[in-house]
């Protein structure tokens, strides 16, 4: 919204009122881009994308980023996905000892952006028909788990 508009509706209510019809507003908002349980993968289906990028060919030869994707979907499915920090996968992932400083060790973001890399080749190549594709943001360690319909040919119809 615009400044204009917004000082308008403030001229309308009291402080008090606006900011109770803002906030009705942003949970009709929130409700409509919410995830609802029916969108989300359930863990097994995860659990099965999960085994289908890491037998791939552009996974089975690489056991660091295969190690570091299969700790963090499997933390993520378990509840654990706010532990997903640079020093718990160095440590629990990587075997790193428990002086590790990532500060000054930049393994698990290097790794984390080969990672994203390699996940993005595989769903580009051979996994591009997966039903379930498992991305990594930028600036995050939690895997997403997204059910992506398969895209089906559809008949060319002239304009």
């Amino acid at each position: 919204m615009g400044a204009r508009v917004i000082s308008r509706y403030v001229r309308m209510f009291s402080p008090l009122e606006f900011a109770g019809v803002c906030v009705q507003a942003m949970s009709k908002i929130s409700t409509v881009f919410s995830v609802r349980p029916e969108d989300t993968v359930p863990p097994e289906e995860a659990l099965r994308a999960l085994k289908r990028v890491l037998d791939s060919e552009i996974f089975v030869h690489s056991n660091r980023l295969s190690q570091f994707l299969r700790f963090a979907v499997e933390q993520t499915l378990n509840g654990h996905e706010e532990s997903l920090k640079e020093y718990t996968i160095g440590t629990q992932a990587y075997g790193r000892k428990p002086d590790f400083d990532p500060s000054q060790d930049t393994i698990i973001r290097t790794e984390a952006r080969r990672l994203r890399r390699k996940l993005k080749e595989y769903y580009e190549g051979e996994g591009k028909s997966d039903e379930v594709v498992i991305f990594i943001r930028s600036g995050s360690y939690v895997p997403s788990f997204d059910g992506a319909p398969v895209l089906k040919a559809r008949p060319h119809r002239p304009i």
